[in-house]
């Protein structure tokens, strides 16, 4: 299954094509992501467009937000079986739960993975 495919295989949760992209990006890369990472994937700036996304997966029980300290943002982790589903992955790793070092291994590998995109990664 292509990245592609992937993307198109969850349009169905209802979100637009690039956030279905980051969706994808952040599932098989870590299951953990921050809102300054989904403002570098789209080249925006923070604002309303990010906070409504986030919202929209929270909603949605897409996804669940946890503060690792005061005063220092939100660390999402996409974690629904719908989404594995449809990438067909279910039993896919990213889903569990980790420790606070492990989350921070896998928000730089997600920054890692989007400094080079356009790359296609294994």
């Amino acid at each position: 299954m292509t990245f592609e495919d992937r993307v198109h295989a969850l349009q169905p949760v209802g979100l637009s094509l690039r956030q279905t992209a980051f969706l994808v990006t952040v599932a098989l890369h870590g299951g953990y992501c921050l809102s300054r990472q989904y403002d570098a994937f789209t080249g925006r700036a923070h604002g309303q467009t990010s906070c409504d996304f986030f919202t929209r997966l929270l909603t949605r029980r897409l996804a669940t937000r946890l503060q690792i300290q005061p005063n220092r943002g939100y660390v999402y982790h996409v974690h629904a079986k719908a989404v594995y589903r449809a990438l067909e992955q279910v039993d896919n790793r990213n889903r569990r739960e980790v420790s606070f070092p492990h989350i921070a291994r896998k928000l730089m590998v997600l920054d890692y993975i989007l400094a080079g995109a356009g790359r296609d990664w294994l």
